[in-house]
């Protein structure tokens, strides 16, 4: 009868232990849980992570090393990148885009499709609409410092008189409507025509008489 015992008590250990050994070689392995996991501590994943379904994180989200996104990436609040965000496709934002910092762009940039360009070898800036500058503007082109325009050139007041027949219109309300100084030592200003004979003539001021018209560049 102890003898019998015995055996029953061995058997039954040794069948305890090999459960536990299966439970422990399953646990290390692949384990699929069917219901819900509410741990009140840490969880902690050496392995790599798939979830099908969706994850609501209520307390945020920290990487340590690099995330990948397969699909679309929704973010309720704040965005926050603590160092350099690479996107390897297009951004779109649906709202206001406020920057605070510096803004690099290295491949141009366009606004509404043609409204506004900058090219991004060149540099050339193209604006679709009306150029409204309300302080000082220094213009030049290439190194000769020349403004080029394609159509007529017109400067006055807010409202200035617009000649369609002359390339380039001054007008005013001042008695002093176009000026012609010279920035060298005992010289004036000088306006150089060409006639209908291909010749140049130039019109100037002398200090003892009338205006003076004749043959010559002023330079």
């Amino acid at each position: 009868m102890k003898l019998f015992k015995s055996k029953d008590f061995y058997s039954v250990a040794l069948a305890v232990a090999l459960s536990l050994v299966i439970v422990a070689v399953s646990v290390s392995a692949a384990t699929t849980i069917s219901t819900d996991i509410s741990t009140g501590g840490t969880l902690a994943v050496t392995g790599a992570s798939t979830l099908t379904g969706l994850a609501t994180l209520t307390g945020g989200f920290i990487s340590q090393a690099s995330s990948t996104a397969g699909s679309t990436l929704t973010v309720g609040g704040k965005f926050m990148a603590s160092s350099t965000a690479l996107f390897t496709d297009a951004i779109t934002a649906y709202s206001t885009l406020g920057v605070t910092g510096a803004t690099a762009l290295d491949g141009g940039l366009t606004m509404d499709t043609n409204k506004f360009t900058v090219a991004d070898t060149s540099g050339n800036t193209a604006i679709a609409g009306t150029l409204s500058v309300t302080g000082v503007t220094t213009l030049g082109y290439a190194s000769s410092t020349a403004i080029t325009t394609s159509g007529a050139l017109i400067v006055g007041t807010t409202t200035p008189t617009t000649n369609a027949v002359a390339e380039l219109s001054a007008s005013g309300s001042a008695t002093t409507t176009l000026y012609l100084g010279s920035s060298g030592s005992g010289k004036g200003g000088c306006i150089q025509l060409e006639g209908p004979n291909d010749t140049v003539y130039r019109i100037y001021a002398t200090t003892t008489g009338p205006l003076m018209v004749e043959a010559g560049a002023c330079k």
